[in-house]
């Protein structure tokens, strides 16, 4: 938790994460109004797309439709027919075993032959009769026994309907009276496409006048397995209760997703013609609910579904028959578990975007955007419809902001990196800088470092014999060689002080072996200058041979931006080792060597790196401005065996 306080601490961190932030709300709130948002028609084309992904599965064997076909129309002639020929289907189906007939046919006028219809509905005892609403007009009551014994009987909860009322019908059309009283039960079959066409739902009840009416599927299937009407209880705003061991779930208005199988014919199909033919194999219709219904271009309604432009009517009834047989039904997921899935992704990216820099935060949207998909497939699977697309547009809409962002304000910083340390330190250093900023405060912080000073001895006698133009030609060839030994080794050249250099080691990138790069560097800066001078020496115009004398002290400093903000900075490092560095570059007058370090330097030094090189002590000196006495040493290369191979 404090590495996560000291990142918000960043200010490169709370644009981000307060964009972040900001997108969550404005998920919640689009969620909280998906009913009427923009992403609504695409929640639900997510999960169309989640149920053909699944693929197609094959129906209830235990479900048969008997359709009325282009071949029925050949052979018995153009609808409607006498009713005395669906009679003869009744008593075929019945004869044949079916146990439940259901037909998705209305019979809301009477015709002739509906006596010997009743007569065979009555006589087999197994058929279910279509129930169909009108909400555009009202019409009579119809207050017959049999019309209100279809109704649901036992309802729980009933209060929860001054809240959320079921879908309520204005009109009624049903089956006419005769047949209405011969019919085992009756169940509506009305159809609620949304608004982009799709029939997605299956209401298990809709109101009219007093009564509550289960759907034409629900009730088949309750008598497919055995219940009566006293075992079909509602339970208002949660779903519908079958005995004791089913139970639909429900929306708060009474619908149940339908869990389509696929797309058309994922049921067995027999036709009407084969049927009073006698060309059907009765095995294929004893112990089936069977639905009689119309598939014949012209005669049928078409449904759209996820999986099909034209699923006929009476195979969606065949589908919510199926699903509930086989406990396949399906139930959104409610609308607080939605929010709580958006949140906890929401915040889940949030702090990928605290901790993590743009690259990382762009890897992590789409490892999140992919998570969501699969928890909606997973979530389908198990009968749950979880609504994905929001939590998505929130989680898209924040990679997209949050990422670009984030490498805006890394540019701009790798910028400031670059602009700061590229004149110090060498451009490995700096990449690795810009990829950990944190591991360089500019602010000030105090780190253990390794400093080192050179200085040109005589280098004013030597200004004073030559001209200015090849004192600043032989001085910008003397700094080049330098310089380029100091990033040899890693070093941050922190100036040059006319003809002296200031280098350190330690700082912005810590460094384990410090002050062994520093003496490193010093022993080349060495062989550098005696290569120069024999170059000079050769020149057109020889000049004398250069001296100089290096100095270098461990210790802890405060490294970081010193000057006037906005004006003029420089990284450097300053306290009491910094100083103790530069004189002892200035004893090495007095000790008659080049390359002089402390007894701090010494004793970080590695013990076997310390037989590269010859060490002399020089003994405790006095030093201006410290308490106790410091031990200096003089380095320098060990004569190298012929065997041995060269350092750099």
């Amino acid at each position: 938790m404090q590495w996560i306080y000291q990142k918000w601490r960043q200010g490169r961190a709370k644009l981000p994460v307060l964009l972040s932030m900001l997108l969550i709300v404005a998920g919640f709130s689009g969620l909280l109004m998906q009913s009427e948002g923009p992403l609504a028609g695409l929640e639900w084309r997510a999960y169309d797309a989640w149920q053909r992904l699944h693929g197609e599965l094959p129906g209830s064997e235990q479900v048969v439709i008997v359709t009325i076909d282009e071949q029925s129309l050949v052979e018995l002639g153009h609808w409607p027919w006498d009713r005395r020929r669906l009679a003869q289907v009744v008593e075929r189906l019945s004869a044949a075993g079916a146990r439940l007939i259901l037909f998705d046919i209305l019979f809301p006028e009477a015709t002739p032959g509906d006596q010997e219809f009743a007569t065979a509905i009555a006589e087999s005892g197994r058929v279910i009769l279509p129930l169909a609403f009108h909400f555009d007009r009202k019409s009579e009551p119809l207050w017959e026994p049999a019309l209100l014994n279809a109704a649901y009987w036992r309802i729980e909860r009933s209060e929860y309907f001054a809240q959320a009322a079921p879908i309520t019908a204005s009109g009624l059309l049903p089956p006419t009276l005769t047949l209405l009283e011969a019919a085992l039960s009756l169940g509506s079959v009305q159809i609620f496409p949304d608004q982009d066409g799709v029939l997605r739902w299956e209401p298990l009840v809709i109101g009219y006048e007093t009564e509550l009416y289960p759907s034409a599927a629900l009730i088949g299937a309750a008598r497919y397995l055995g219940y009566s009407m006293d075992d079909v209880v509602l339970v208002a705003g949660e779903g519908v209760r079958l005995g004791e061991q089913r139970f639909l779930p429900t929306d708060p208005w009474g619908r149940t997703l339908i869990p389509y199988y696929g797309g058309n014919r994922t049921f067995t199909y027999l036709s009407v013609a084969d049927l009073l033919a006698g060309r059907l194999d009765p095995a294929l219709l004893e112990g089936r609910l069977v639905l009689v219904g119309a598939t014949a271009l012209g005669l049928y309604d078409l449904v759209v579904t996820p999986h099909s432009a034209a699923l006929p009517g009476v195979e969606k009834h065949a589908t919510m028959i199926s699903a509930i047989l086989e406990g396949r039904t399906r139930e959104p997921l409610p609308d607080a578990l939605n929010l709580l899935l958006l949140l906890l992704v929401g915040l889940l990216y949030t702090l990928t975007a605290l901790l993590l820099r743009a690259r990382g935060a762009f890897i992590s949207g789409l490892l999140l955007m992919g998570m969501v998909g699969v928890i909606g497939y997973v979530g389908l699977l198990y009968g749950v419809a979880i609504q994905t697309v929001h939590t998505l547009a929130m989680l898209l809409t924040a990679f997209v902001v949050v990422t670009t962002v984030k490498y805006l304000l890394e540019e701009r910083q790798a910028g400031a990196i670059r602009s700061l340390f590229s004149s110090y330190v060498t451009a490995r250093v700096v990449e690795a800088l810009i990829r950990d900023p944190s591991s360089a405060k500019l602010g000030g912080s105090r780190k253990q470092v390794t400093v080192l000073f050179s200085d040109i001895r005589g280098f004013t006698a030597f200004s004073e014999r030559h001209s200015p133009e090849e004192v600043v030609t032989r001085l910008n060839e003397y700094l080049e060689e330098m310089t380029d030994a100091v990033f040899h080794f890693e070093g941050t050249l922190d100036k040059y002080i006319g003809d002296a250099i200031m280098a350190f080691w330690g700082a912005p990138l810590a460094q384990a072996n410090q002050a062994e790069l520093a003496v490193e560097c010093g022993l080349m800066m060495l062989q550098r200058l005696e290569q120069l001078n024999r170059r000079w020496q050769h020149a057109r115009v020889p000049i004398p041979p250069l001296e100089i004398g290096i100095g270098i002290n461990s210790g802890e400093v405060l490294v970081g931006n010193i000057g006037a903000e906005g004006k003029k900075m420089e990284y450097t490092v300053i306290g009491d080792p910094v100083n103790l560095a530069s004189r002892t570059e200035g004893l090495n007058k007095e000790f008659g060597c080049r390359l002089l370090i402390t007894h701090y330097t010494l004793e970080q030094l590695p013990p076997e790196r310390l037989a590269n090189y010859q060490v002399t002590e020089y003994g405790e000196v006095a030093v201006k401005g410290r308490e106790h006495l410091v031990r200096f040493y003089g380095i320098e290369r060990r004569e190298r065996e012929e065997h041995e191979p060269e350092l750099w």
